[in-house]
């Protein structure tokens, strides 16, 4: 009943407009002398229709006091009267901007969070390369391949959380320039030789005398990530192809392939696909990252595969990345 009172009065201008017109039309009939039916039917009609009005409006008012009252608890509108029924509108406002107040607090706040995490992770990869890189002195005069091979991993995955983390903070850590394909594949072939003796791999390599617009550093890790996979799916006795032609980069391995039915998926964030299932080291970030970083230079990849045949992975250097003879 006190809602019901509150409508009435949060309603009194429009039941007075009502009516204060209904009048004026009742008039009007009187003036032109219309019988007490004419009458009746209309102020009936128009009543009926009035009150069909205000019962659907005063639904819709004890939902929006209801909201208000459960907002006046969560986001403490002490200051606002909710049983005053003309601050309805003013309170609504207030809520909105008490709203984007809290937004903006926790945009803050989870920026602040993001952006610790971020100095944490970055200063734990900094740190964790000393060891590696000590791990690897040690290791040069060793003839333990196993431990090398793992230790490359391990600097390998620490590379990738350094990538990640600089792709989602926006990072503009790129500069495009001239960059010979021989030598970033040349040098990527020598960070993996330890690999390919390891395993009996044999590389055949077209001499590319070629040079391309775009960044050596993130070129390096597309190219590295793309012949860590082929490493690693391809057996022991395998062997991995790379050569150029018509502004296309081609590494191919026959190595266990990829079941058709994974390939349009081999790029999304964290699938590793069947192959990844049986393997449970797999992390599904490594093409995530490569195919973020191809789009970010200008790069196409795509991949085909057939299963137990082998894989063959394409970088086209289009418009964006132009090649120089």
């Amino acid at each position: 009943m006190r809602d019901f009172l509150d409508y009435i009065r949060h309603k009194k201008g429009t039941i007075c407009l009502f009516l204060g017109l209904l009048a004026i039309f009742d008039s009007g009939l009187f003036l032109y002398d219309s019988n007490i039916e004419v009458f009746l039917y209309v102020d009936t009609l128009a009543l009926v229709f009035f009150l069909i009005y205000l019962f659907f409006s005063y639904q819709k008012f004890k939902t929006k006091i209801s909201i208000l009252k459960e907002a006046k608890e969560k986001i403490m509108l002490e200051d606002m009267m909710i049983d005053d029924p003309s601050k309805i509108d003013d309170l609504y406002l207030a809520i909105i901007e008490d709203l984007k107040d809290l937004v903006k607090e926790d945009r803050d706040e989870r920026s602040s969070m993001y952006r610790e995490m971020i100095d944490y992770y970055t200063l734990w990869a900094h740190q964790i390369k000393t060891p590696i890189a000590a791990l690897k002195l040690l290791l040069a005069q060793s003839n333990d391949t196993k431990i090398k091979i793992e230790v490359l991993k391990i600097e390998s995955y620490v590379e990738m959380v350094m990538t990640y983390l600089k792709l989602n903070e926006d990072s503009k850590d790129y500069v495009f320039e001239k960059v010979s394909l021989a030598k970033v594949i040349k040098e990527e072939i020598r960070y993996h030789s330890t690999i390919f003796i390891y395993k009996k791999i044999e590389v055949s390599y077209d001499g590319i005398d070629v040079y391309v617009l775009s960044d050596e550093k993130w070129l390096a890790f597309i190219i590295s990530q793309i012949i860590s996979n082929a490493l690693k799916y391809t057996n022991s006795g395998g062997h991995i192809k790379i050569s150029y032609r018509d502004e296309r980069l081609m590494i191919a391995d026959d190595g266990i392939g990829i079941r058709k039915e994974d390939l349009p998926l081999v790029f999304e964030k964290g699938y590793s696909g069947t192959v990844g299932r049986e393997d449970k080291r797999a992390s599904g970030i490594g093409l995530y990252l490569t195919k973020k970083l191809c789009d970010i230079l200008g790069i196409k990849i795509t991949i085909d595969s057939k299963l137990d045949e082998g894989t063959i992975v394409t970088l086209t250097f289009n418009n964006k990345s132009k090649t120089f003879e």
